[in-house]
């Protein structure tokens, strides 16, 4: 009913959640058009068109399966720690979503994006080490050039606090420049999809 839209419009459609909450992308699709016939009946098109293009990007799903990689620092620099974990589809039957294939640290003096950097170099150790023909997800822009560059960029200062942190980044930085890789590396969309799988949940 036009109560129902009008209540779907003015709450749920505002957050992603609820629109990944639907079943399949058929249901997807049906509630897009229903909002948007909404508004046209209402001699809004241009509010309909508007309508539809957000849902089609709210439409947009993660690649399954994947894996995501993420880091947990408390303080900067501060005892640092990283994992990655499985991307998979939910109503997949046998689903493996969430499943850790990985945690390392904690080390001390280190930082997050240190932590992101290793967490994709492990992760693209991992999928070549398996021959997972998966993308890898972080949600690091830094980290992701560092591994584009084959270099930890970090300023932070090395001694005896880090050492073992200083170690996994060089051991990191030697496998980049010994190995080839084709795993495509994309950027988790948080604002699209919520917190990337890997986080620690612990912000705030």
């Amino acid at each position: 009913t036009d109560l129902q839209v009008m209540s779907l419009t003015s709450y749920h459609c505002s957050t992603p959640r609820y629109i990944r909450s639907f079943p399949n992308r058929t249901a997807k699709v049906l509630l897009i058009f229903e909002v948007a016939n909404f508004f046209v009946k209402k001699s809004a098109f241009f509010c309909a068109v508007i309508v539809y293009l957000y849902f089609l990007i709210m439409l947009s799903e993660p690649q399954y399966p994947a894996l995501a990689v993420d880091a947990a620092c408390s303080g900067n620099p501060g005892t640092l720690e990283f994992r990655a974990v499985i991307v998979d589809s939910p109503t997949a039957s046998q689903s493996a979503n969430g499943t850790q294939v990985f945690h390392r640290g904690p080390y001390a003096q280190g930082t997050n994006n240190i932590g992101e950097f290793l967490a994709l170099v492990l992760g693209l150790a991992y999928v070549q080490k398996y021959r997972l023909d998966w993308p890898i997800y972080t949600d690091s822009v830094t980290a992701l050039s560092w591994v584009r560059q084959r270099k930890c960029k970090s300023k932070i200062e090395w001694g005896k606090q880090n050492e073992e942190l200083f170690y996994a980044v060089r051991k990191a930085e030697a496998w980049l420049h010994t190995h080839n890789w084709t795993t495509p590396i994309l950027k988790w969309e948080t604002r699209l999809w919520g917190e990337i799988p890997a986080d620690f949940g612990r912000k705030g």
